[in-house]
């Protein structure tokens, strides 16, 4: 709602002929309904779920994947066209989401090194520091 607060006077600015404004029964139309009906829901749904399966690490990596997906859906179904700025940066984000799941099934790999405070807990969903500031604690009413 926030959002359409800040966009409709933009808009309107941005977009002076009236004719811009009237829609017509056609794809365009069949768009903007399902992508308001089902495009927050599902996406917040699909985030949720895969923020209580795998943790937010993955999360923050789909957020911006899911632009190179709309980019793809936009040349594929609505016959935009692919400019090589948005191939190189879907390969840059793809790169980058390969490395982080490279990094983290080498990160169960190294789980013995370092050292036993600074280690995050067995299931990876414990913060780094808030594990750290637990074993201060406990540290603490042993003496």
């Amino acid at each position: 709602m926030c959002k359409t607060i800040i966009a409709v006077p933009i808009c309107f600015i941005a977009e002076t002929k009236s004719s811009a404004w009237t829609l017509r029964p056609d794809i365009a139309l069949v768009t903007i309904v399902l992508s308001g009906f089902f495009g927050p829901s599902f996406s917040s749904l699909l985030h949720t779920w895969g923020l209580h399966l795998k943790g937010p690490l993955y999360i923050s990596i789909f957020k911006p994947f899911s632009i190179v997906v709309a980019a793809a859906f936009g040349v594929i179904f609505l016959g935009d066209t692919l400019c090589l700025g948005s191939v190189v940066g879907a390969i840059i984000l793809l790169l980058g989401f390969y490395a982080v799941i490279w990094g983290k099934a080498h990160d169960k790999d190294n789980e013995n090194c370092g050292s036993d405070n600074l280690r995050a807990s067995s299931d990876g969903k414990t913060p780094l520091l808030q594990n750290y500031r637990d074993r201060e604690v406990e540290s603490d009413t042993r003496k």
